[in-house]
C-alpha cells in the first residue's frame, strides 16, 4: 500500500517540478515542489511491492518484496527539495529587486 503513496507523491512532485520550470514568474510552484519532494523523501524509506505469480499447477503465489531506499533515497529526494527552496528564494529576491528599482 505504501508504494501507491510513494509513486503518487513522486508524480505530484514531478508535476510541480515541470510547472516550476515552465512558469518562471510564479512563486507558488517551487514552494509546492519543495513540500512534495520532502513528502516523497519521507515515503522513500520503505517501499513494499506485492508480486503475484501463477504457478504451473494453477495456484497463485503472493509475495511481498520490501525495498529499503534508506538514507540514499531520503537524501536524494530531500536534496532535490532543497534545490526548490533555493529557486523559491531566488524568485522572491528578484521580485524584491524589481520592487526596489521602481521606487
Amino acid at each position: 500500500m505504501m508504494e501507491v503513496f510513494f509513486y503518487s507523491a513522486l508524480g505530484v512532485a514531478m508535476l510541480f517540478t515541470v510547472l516550476t520550470t515552465v512558469d518562471k514568474e510564479e512563486i507558488a510552484w517551487p514552494l509546492l515542489a519543495f513540500v512534495s519532494w520532502f513528502v516523497t523523501a519521507g515515503l522513500s524509506s520503505k517501499v513494499d511491492q506485492i508480486r503475484t505469480f501463477l504457478l504451473s499447477d494453477n495456484t497463485v503465489l503472493e509475495h511481498t518484496v520490501t525495498a529499503f531506499g534508506g538514507a540514499f533515497g531520503i537524501l536524494f529526494f530531500a536534496g532535490i527539495g532543497l534545490v526548490f527552496v533555493a529557486i523559491f528564494f531566488n524568485r522572491i529576491w528578484s521580485i524584491y529587486r524589481e520592487t526596489v528599482r521602481r521606487r
